[in-house]
């Protein structure tokens, strides 16, 4: 992981500029994009099986990984950034939690798991540390009215439309 050279997957500017933020904030030592192809294949190795709503197993390759600078030591972070909300998030984010929960336990290393979402998105803080504190004003309500799963009808439109 290098702070000096960001590579960010695709050429989405969400992530771009998510990476752009993580490279100029103050406290985030390193960083790196994990990074999946929209055809859902990753370039890394790193994965979490979560249980998806049908009952089989999933993988979930995170978007990225950070390692931020405190004032207690480094706190390793695995981040998803989304522009949508897709059925199974919420079993991604829980299986992400207790990844990094069973980690740190064994480790006794902090991780820690957080979903930023496009709507919230700001690169206006001056450490990755502020951006997590201000958006954690935000009650989870409030986050969850901003972001809505998007329906199985919703994408059927769109593939007739030819918008993804």
């Amino acid at each position: 992981m290098a702070k000096t050279e960001p590579h960010y997957h695709g050429h989405r500017n969400f992530e771009r500029n998510f990476a752009k933020f993580l490279d100029r904030a103050a406290d985030v030592a390193r960083f790196a994009a994990l990074g999946t192809t929209e055809q859902g294949t990753s370039g890394t190795v790193f994965r979490i099986d979560y249980l998806k709503p049908s009952g089989a197993i999933g993988f979930y390759y995170p978007d990225w990984v950070v390692v931020q600078e405190t004032e207690g030591g480094e706190v390793n972070w695995i981040i998803e950034t989304k522009g949508r909300v897709w059925e199974g998030t919420a079993e991604k984010d829980a299986a992400a939690r207790d990844w990094c929960k069973r980690v740190s336990e064994t480790t006794e290393k902090p991780w820690k798991y957080t979903r930023i979402n496009q709507s919230e998105f700001t690169d206006e803080h001056p450490t990755f540390g502020a951006f997590i504190w201000r958006r954690s004003l935000k009650t989870s309500s409030e986050r969850q009215r901003q972001m809505r799963p998007v329906t199985q009808q919703e994408i059927r439109v769109w593939k007739e439309e030819g918008r993804r």
